[in-house]
């Protein structure tokens, strides 16, 4: 299982983020006309760790995690649900070990948008690092 939709695993097992989002977890980008509120998710950067002679089996992965609501309250309650969900979290998903989930930086934004008019689309952009295994090349 790619580590994105491990991501997506824990967020829409999380109640609280559940709660919000009624699993509208998106890999990359969201359907055209989307319910909000709802959440996308993206690889942004990895980083595989190697020893003297091979791949170490650890990566450490950068994922974007955006939360898009109508209202900058709305967007940011999802965000802070998100990172209580992701925040340090550790344990086994499908057939990865996610090894620690950390939050490296968050930023307002807001996006217009043609089909609601001149209302901004409200977004919370929040960038994680993911540390997991990987397998190793024989």
């Amino acid at each position: 299982m790619p580590i994105g939709r491990s991501i997506r695993r824990i967020l829409i097992y999380d109640d609280a983020v559940l709660a919000i989002i009624v699993a509208r977890v998106y890999p990359v980008s969201a359907p055209q006309n989307a319910t909000l509120p709802y959440i996308v998710y993206q690889i942004v950067g990895s980083e595989t760790l190697y020893h003297a002679d091979n791949e170490a089996g650890l990566q450490a992965t950068r994922m974007q995690i955006d939360c898009y609501a109508e209202t900058y309250d709305a967007a940011y309650d999802l965000a802070d649900k998100v990172r209580l969900a992701l925040s340090g979290y550790t344990g086994l998903i499908s057939t990865i070990l996610i090894r620690g989930i950390f939050l490296e930086s968050q930023q307002d934004l807001s996006e217009p948008t043609v089909e609601r008019g001149e209302k901004p689309l409200m977004r919370i952009s929040a960038d994680y690092e993911v540390w997991h295994d990987q397998t190793v090349p024989t």
